[in-house]
């Protein structure tokens, strides 16, 4: 049941407003720094000597890319009283919001062609044997992101547009500038949006993972495996662990894209001239939110389920603290 008085409306924005802000401030910075770590850990030799440092790096990459432009660029300026990205020329309103779905959407994939790559490692098959060289997996990554540019075309139609609208909060009608289109094209991108960037590649995941964990467990009934195998199977633990988290925080997104559709929240502006807009804001920004410590997650997931990735975390420690020491004892002996 809505609420049915303006107050309500009041108190539910600026509710979504303190969501909004604290969410970007804390998941955006956690996630830029975890991203960074993931990263630096990945370059390191032992990472390398196999696709998961190339993958690492890729997924925090565009995890980093996500976090800047739609939280940084689109979401937090409103929150602070300034203008959104969105809405200051068509232009902008256009790019930022092309950038806002194709990297995310990029994200999405990338995970599905990490768990691919550990299926084919696991199952150690010589007929995919350019699985294991970079420089092709790159090429086969950038037709994947032209790919999804292709497929986020509809979001190049959007533009500003003067609408007015009646506010509940100060009884008032204003006019406010959105980056928006037509219902046909704003339809067409949201419902390839979640056809291509949460369904299907939950999808092949869920499937993927399947057939990898049925092969983890037939493996460990063995006896005798390779000491050649252990990492792949580690960095395929940590690729199901990842996955999971994929499935359980894209949902609300997906979920939160049907109902804005039905109630009009425009991601121009936190909108407070109805009820159920109002409540459309607050479940978009909270769904979204949510999603987001998905691009957070990845260093953490590593560092918990991976015993190479945090064998490399606790080089890096002890080499920073040996640094640490040595430059304290020749402090200690130029004061003395």
């Amino acid at each position: 049941m809505f609420l049915n008085i303006s107050n309500d409306v009041i108190d539910l924005t600026f509710a979504t407003y303190t969501v909004e802000y604290y969410g970007c401030l804390i998941i955006v910075n956690a996630g830029l720094v975890a991203n960074s770590l993931n990263i630096l850990v990945s370059m390191r030799k032992e990472l390398q000597k196999n696709t998961m440092g190339f993958y690492n790096i890729l997924m925090s990459v565009f995890n980093n890319l996500t976090l800047i432009v739609v939280a940084y660029l689109n979401m937090y300026p409103q929150t602070i009283g300034q203008e959104a990205m969105l809405t200051r020329s068509n232009y902008s309103c256009m790019l930022v919001l092309y950038a806002t779905k194709i990297f995310p959407h990029m994200a999405s994939w990338l995970s599905v062609m990490v768990t691919l790559d550990r299926m084919i490692c696991v199952f150690n098959t010589n007929r995919f044997k350019f699985i294991n060289e970079k420089r092709k997996l790159f090429f086969i990554a950038l037709g994947l992101f032209m790919s999804i540019c292709a497929i986020n075309v509809p979001n190049l139609f959007f533009s500003l547009q003067t609408q007015a609208t009646y506010d509940m909060g100060t009884n008032q009608t204003t006019l406010n500038i959105e980056c928006t289109a037509t219902y046909s094209i704003r339809l067409i991108r949201d419902t390839l949006g979640s056809i291509t960037r949460v369904l299907l590649p939950t999808v092949l995941s869920f499937v993927i993972n399947s057939i990898l964990i049925c092969k983890l467990l037939n493996v460990r009934k063995r006896s005798g495996l390779a000491r050649s195998l252990s990492k792949e199977h580690q960095f395929a633990f940590t690729i199901i662990i990842l996955n999971f988290f994929y499935l359980v925080l894209e949902l609300p997104i997906l979920v939160s894209v049907v109902f804005v559709n039905l109630y009009g929240y425009t991601e121009t502006f936190i909108s407070r001239t109805s009820n159920e807009s109002a409540i459309a804001s607050f479940v978009y920004v909270c769904s979204y939110i949510t999603t987001s410590f998905v691009y957070v997650s990845l260093f953490f997931v590593n560092l918990l389920s991976n015993r190479v990735f945090r064998k490399e975390c606790a080089d890096i420690w002890l080499g920073v603290c040996k640094i640490k020491c040595m430059h304290l004892v020749a402090f200690n002996s130029v004061s003395s």
